[in-house]
Formats: structure tokens, sequence, C-alpha cells
């Protein structure tokens, strides 16, 4: 899957190469200085968490997302979906198969989660 492309261009200008960033192993590196310039990834963040049926008004899961994506990748979170490079959808919710605690005063939960991400406004799913 290509997620981006390295372009290599000479002092002068000129495009010396270019490949998918998959395909990085392939650069044989010399003793030539290489400036990089790396473009963010536009990412639209769709998340729904629910706790018990109710709206989670304390979020959980879009910081730890946005902290991820900051820390590992060079993003930017946009608010237009058409623009974005990635759209990712996740519903979070919890349930309880329990209408009381049991015996040690504490409730069984369980929470169930759908993460969905496209590629380019892409319908496919990855």
């Amino acid at each position: 899957m290509r997620i981006g492309k390295i372009q290599i261009y000479s002092s002068d200008g000129s495009l010396i190469e270019e490949f998918d960033v998959t395909d990085a192993s392939k650069v044989i590196v010399s003793d030539s200085q290489i400036i990089l310039h790396l473009e963010p990834i536009n990412i639209y963040l769709e998340i729904s968490e629910k706790n018990l049926g109710e709206r989670n008004t304390h979020p959980y899961i879009e910081p730890i997302l946005r902290e991820y994506f900051i820390t590992e990748f060079n993003s930017n979170f946009i608010a237009d979906k058409q623009n974005s490079d990635i759209n990712i959808k996740v519903n979070v919710s919890t349930r309880t198969n329990m209408d009381k605690p049991n015996e040690f005063g504490i409730y069984q939960t369980f929470a169930d989660a759908t993460i969905d991400i496209t590629i380019n406004n892409n319908d496919i799913t990855i």
C-alpha cells in the first residue's frame, strides 16, 4: 500500500528519483546531503463514545488517537472530511448484562469498538 512518496532533487532543482514510501528500502545512501520535506498526513476523525448508552462527556479514545498520530506520524487533524488523506471513524460503547452489582459490589461490563479507516475518501476500509 502506498501512503506517500519521496522525491529526490539535485541542487539545481531537477528531479533525480521518485518512489513510493513503501519502496524506501531500495534507496542507496551516498555521501550526498539529502534534505527531506515531509508533508503531514491530513486526518479526519469521527468518534462516538457511549458509556452504558449515554454519550461520554469525557472522551477517552480521541485524545489517545490524536496523541498516537502526532507522536508516531507527521499528522494534521482537519475538520473537512473531503480534504483528508485518511478518515478514521470509531464507535465505542459499553454495556452490562447485570441490573445490580454482584456480591462484591462490582458490575460486569463489556466494551464494543469498531474502527473504520479509509484512505482518500475511498469507500473501501482497511
